[in-house]
């Protein structure tokens, strides 16, 4: 270490020990260091105390880890390369190469220092480096001040952290946001000059390559500059309205596949939502920086369908383009190809989709070239594949070279817990739109909207809502705005058996659930039962997954 650094411990030192008797900030030291001690210990909620041996709740671990890692898993799969590549420069000298995310959580950690050292100083997977519960650090510091930083030995307020110096530059997303943070961390007396400049040469370059969308890296909407409409995906995870846990297991089971290049297919009724989860998928994949081409294969004619799909020459056929025409396959070459209604796709088309699938290649009409693409598969569909097949309408062949993943989307009926909560986001969104006030749903139309079977699903719904929203004079959803076809279905569906006790009961108490959003005491209330009898009930009749 030398002179330079000793003297500053010895100052550094000086001020940290007035601060731990008096309070006192010196005002000698670093202006960055400065406010962040002063944040430190005059915060309201959580004032830390320099002399703790160690804070509380450090450490997150189990799911709760493997979710925050989940979220992070784009920044974890860009960042980790580097990391390696940056280790290799320091590798042996006690550094540790250190990958949080932008709330301090540890993510990833690679390094010299035994076990014993990553455990005094929290330096794992899972520990939090926030200011809040760790003092001045470079990883929480940087994310108040928003800069690179170095902390220096007792500059930490913490004294467990004193004999640490730390390194740490932010990773900022295509929208300036910091999504991470890559630090450098050793023992004060192992400090190297050259830390600051290889860490800001790394996350550079991480910065160039990263394409990440706010926290979750997929909550705002994105379109590539430069590209026609027709290539964008607008829609992410974050735009799909749910609140039963059949769409919440869906939507985790589409996060995962979406970083892998598996194609992928989406069954459902029609108006489930089978194009937003494609383009949700798209967005949060590694290919999000590439175009997102949709094609509905029931509207292609099977005369077009190889011009359409694979392009032409010039002189071709007669009528063709003058230049010829680039096909959708080779306008989502390195993104998605979404192939809704496949199930309408003629027996000929699909086995020229097969060969396509398998062997990434294509040739344009009128070329005797083939051209290399890279293109993720995507197809949805809105009848069964498996019942087509028996009836010879669909190649076995291609089915089994798209159900690689069956994402398969439950209709309205099946979560009726998410009817409410959609229609109430629609009422909200429409009524802005049309510069409407504040509108609630009437008792009566809740259970009208509970009862109905909505064949179209979550299309039909968004529908009524908004047909209803156009005759509405007041502030509350009545039946009489809803369309006549929803009060017939009704009626018609009224039978002459009486229902049972249990039928009657349990429709009673997943109805209350619902109206009160899921929230068991105030059902409980309502029925005038405890709140066991209520779990009993919920487990009796399994209205949990509702």
């Amino acid at each position: 270490m030398s002179s330079d650094n000793t003297f500053y411990l010895e100052k550094i030192g000086d001020a940290w020990d007035k601060l731990a008797q008096s309070g006192d900030i010196e005002e000698s030291i670093r202006d960055n260091i400065k406010e962040s001690w002063n944040r430190c210990i005059n915060c309201e909620n959580n004032k830390l105390n320099p002399i703790t041996d160690r804070p509380t709740d450090v450490i997150i671990r189990g799911n709760k880890l493997k979710e925050i890692k989940e979220q992070n898993s784009k920044l974890i799969y860009y960042c980790l390369p580097k990391m390696k590549e940056l280790y290799s420069l320091v590798k042996g000298s006690g550094y540790n190469v250190i990958l949080a995310d932008n709330k301090g959580y540890i993510l990833k950690v690679m390094g010299d220092n035994s076990a014993a050292f990553s455990k005094k100083y929290d330096i794992i997977e899972g520990a939090n480096w926030s200011e809040e519960v760790q003092g001045t650090n470079a990883v929480g510091t940087l994310i108040k001040d928003k800069k690179a930083i170095t902390v220096f030995s007792k500059e930490h307020l913490l004294k467990k952290n004193h004999d640490l110096v730390c390194t740490a530059v932010p990773i900022i997303d295509k929208f300036g946001y910091i999504c991470g943070i890559l630090c450098m961390a050793a023992n004060y007396k192992n400090i190297h000059p050259h830390t600051s400049a290889l860490l800001k040469k790394v996350c550079e370059e991480i910065n160039r390559e990263l394409i990440i969308k706010s926290k979750d890296y997929s909550s705002l909407n994105y379109c590539l500059k430069n590209k026609k409409k027709e290539e964008t995906a607008d829609y992410n995870f974050s735009d799909i309205i749910y609140k039963s846990l059949k769409m919440k297991e869906l939507i985790k089971a589409a996060k995962k596949v979406a970083f892998n290049d598996s194609t992928v297919l989406i069954q459902g009724e029609t108006g489930t939502g089978k194009e937003l989860l494609a383009q949700s998928i798209h967005n949060y994949s590694l290919r999000s920086n590439k175009p997102f081409v949709a094609v509905n294969c029931s509207a292609v004619p099977d005369d077009l369908f190889e011009s359409e799909f694979f392009g032409y020459e010039e002189g071709a056929f007669t009528g063709g383009k003058k230049g010829g025409r680039v096909g959708k396959l080779e306008y989502a070459d390195g993104g998605t190809l979404f192939l809704d209604e496949i199930n309408n796709l003629s027996k000929v088309n699909q086995a020229r989709l097969l060969r396509v699938i398998e062997e990434q290649k294509i040739t344009s009409l009128g070329s005797n070239k083939s051209k290399k693409i890279d293109l993720r598969f995507i197809a949805a569909a809105n009848q069964e594949l498996a019942e087509l097949i028996e009836e010879n309408k669909f190649r076995e062949d291609l089915y089994y070279r798209l159900n690689v993943v069956n994402l398969n989307i439950p209709p309205l009926k099946d979560r009726k817990i998410d009817i409410l909560v959609l229609a109430n986001y629609f009422l909200r969104k429409i009524a802005y739109k049309f510069n409407k006030g504040s509108i609630k749903i009437g008792n009566e139309t809740k259970q009208i909207f509970l009862d109905y079977d909505w064949p179209g699903n979550v299309r039909e719904l968004r529908n009524v809502i908004e047909s209803a929203l156009n005759l509405m004079d007041n502030s509350v959803l009545k039946l009489d705005y809803l369309p006549n076809c929803i009060k017939h279905s009704l009626n018609n569906n009224i039978g002459n058996r009486i229902p049972t006790f249990d039928e009657y009961e349990k429709k009673f108490i997943r109805d209350t659930l619902i109206y009160f959003d899921g929230n068991i005491t105030l059902t409980a209330k309502h029925l005038n039962i405890a709140r066991n009898t209520l779990y009993r009930k919920l487990r009796k009749y399994n209205i949990n997954g509702c």
